[in-house]
């Protein structure tokens, strides 16, 4: 028996894109051309798709990063890529993959304060909410001055 492996060849989606479609040896009526139930597509797809990848997002801290040099990894064990430092010859930091470390590392040894901004969705929904708020204040602002006319009309009218 054969061990299995996680790849597949060109036999097995060919095999998997017939088992979805009837053979036609035996009928060619287009109702036998009809897929016979679509669970194995989507097993199809899947093989079939690329990996999605993440956007690099903190950008000015890989901007004090270098490549890694002959004999350093270029990723860890979890397949994260790793950051070195680019500022100093002399500075002997080991790298990491966790940029809180890189940026403990930069502000400690370099002096160096390394934020990043805001991406554009935090900052729409930032300015959203900014506007909720300020129209619930000026309505809360509003709403007392009503409700003592009201109030006042109410008296008025039960008083004649």
């Amino acid at each position: 028996m054969e061990p299995q492996s996680d790849t597949m060849s060109t036999s097995d989606l060919s095999e998997l894109s017939s088992a979805y479609y009837d053979e036609p040896t035996r009928n060619t009526t287009p109702s036998s051309l009809a897929p016979k139930s679509p669970t194995p597509k989507p097993l199809l797809a899947r093989y079939l798709r690329k990996k999605k990848t993440r956007v690099q997002r903190a950008h000015k801290l890989w901007s004090h990063a270098r490549p890694a040099q002959e004999g350093e990894d270029t990723k860890d064990r979890f397949s994260h890529k790793m950051w070195y430092c680019a500022l100093d010859k002399s500075c002997e930091y080991e790298g990491t993959s966790t940029l809180k470390n890189a940026r403990k590392h930069l502000l400690d040894t370099h002096r160096i304060h390394c934020v990043e901004d805001d991406s554009l969705r935090k900052k729409a929904i930032q300015q959203s909410v900014d506007t909720l708020f300020s129209k619930q204040e000026r309505k809360s602002q509003v709403e007392p001055e009503e409700k003592t006319i009201r109030l006042l009309t109410a008296t008025a009218r039960g008083r004649e």
